[in-house]
């Protein structure tokens, strides 16, 4: 801008550009001649990736300011959520304007467009709008870390596991699961269940009957677009006592079947002692086998194995400590003898036989049925009195 104005008189040249013409002040003459508005841009649209910052150039000048004494600002944004003013801000002087880095809002994506402003000393204006779209890009979906889990053997648990994806939906977010110890937590024995929509999932885990230890599970969160998050977390299974089992029928169990009377008889050779926790080892059972020995009744008495140290008497108990196949070999040799002739010829009695096992934990199985007694019919038998001494001289014989 040129101008004669005094030094002491100070006006804006915006108070003559409409006049045109000289104008007296006082004694003097000046002549004005019309400012240069400032300019700013253009600016070619402008493409960036969600999440990440780019630097744009913002061109401006003014004819009448060489010296740059221009104020470049924000005025506006159409999408606040996107792209605020507030995170547009200056960068570096560049020639013939200034940079500036556009920070999208974190996981928003779309298009906005900025209105910059420019204003020089004598507060003229010009603006320029800058179209920024802003390109999606896939975010990792997230798996919150996970503790470690103590179960009971046989005993199901559950575990809650925590996810987001910000693109959603979580219908479409997949769960993988693999472990290092398949022969104790297989992959099968883990389910899921959840809804669409949900950011939680319950994780329910089961090990395999009758086993315990320790398995790592690593869980694999999948999002459409490949993308991954994994989290690992440990399951120790603590072991539980289970139950010695007594298995099979003993003979003369059930209809059809019976034993006679004083024979001796052994109904255990069907019987079966298991115990799961221990099959093979020197874990030790207590057998003991209980029936009626009073002799004024039908029961059963026991015919012990001195092989065994048992003495062979007829007793109403035995009791034998061993293995669980030693146990069921002891089991295989012991008989029973009915008392003789207590039992109504034509008839079956029921005689109630007891077998019960005790591991060394304290945990007991026991079975308890009723044994077919059937009586013997016994063969007519012939008795000889002898009677009074002849003497052959003093009493012949005559018939």
């Amino acid at each position: 801008m040129n101008t004669l104005l005094p030094s002491f008189v100070r006006l804006s040249t915006q108070h003559f550009r409409s006049l045109g013409k000289v104008l007296l002040l006082g004694f003097s003459f000046a002549t004005v001649v019309h400012a240069a508005d400032p300019e700013i841009g253009p600016v070619p649209p402008v493409s960036m990736t969600e999440d990440v910052l780019k630097i744009v150039t913002i061109p401006y000048s003014d004819a009448d300011d060489p010296n740059g004494d221009l104020i470049v600002d924000v005025i506006s944004s159409t999408d606040p959520s996107l792209l605020p003013v507030g995170n547009i801000v200056p960068f570096l002087p560049v020639a013939g304007g200034y940079s500036y880095a556009f920070s999208p809002v974190t996981n928003k994506f779309g298009p906005a467009i900025i209105t910059f402003r420019v204003t020089d000393t004598d507060f003229d204006t010009a603006t320029v709008a800058v179209l920024v779209n802003v390109a999606p890009v896939n975010d990792r979906p997230v798996l919150d870390p996970i503790a470690d889990k103590i179960l009971q053997e046989d005993v199901p648990g559950t575990v809650v596991l925590t996810y987001a994806d910000v693109e959603g939906p979580f219908s479409q977010l997949t769960l993988s699961y693999a472990s290092d110890n398949p022969g104790l937590l297989p992959v099968s024995s883990i389910s899921t269940n959840s809804s669409n929509g949900s950011t939680t999932t319950t994780l329910s885990l089961l090990s395999l009957t009758n086993l315990y230890g320790d398995a790592q599970i690593t869980v694999t969160l999948t999002d459409t677009g490949g993308l991954t998050d994994v989290e690992i977390f440990d399951v120790t299974v603590q072991p539980v006592n289970d139950l010695p089992t007594i298995s099979g029928d003993y003979w003369g169990e059930g209809a059809g079947n019976s034993i006679v009377d004083f024979a001796e008889t052994n109904i255990f050779t069907e019987l079966v002692v298991a115990d799961v926790d221990h099959p093979t080892s020197n874990q030790t059972l207590i057998v003991t086998i209980t029936a009626p020995s009073d002799s004024n009744t039908y029961g059963l008495r026991l015919v012990g194995n001195p092989g065994l140290g048992i003495d062979d008497d007829l007793v109403g108990q035995l009791q034998y400590t061993g293995t669980p196949d030693a146990v069921t070999t002891w089991l295989d040799t012991q008989k029973y003898k009915p008392q003789e002739n207590v039992v109504v010829v034509g008839q079956t009695s029921v005689v109630q036989v007891t077998v019960a096992v005790v591991d060394q934990d304290s945990g007991a199985a026991s079975k308890t049925d009723g044994v077919n007694v059937e009586s013997m019919n016994d063969a007519p038998a012939f008795a000889l009195t002898a009677g009074p001494a002849r003497d052959a001289v003093t009493a012949p014989y005559s018939p």
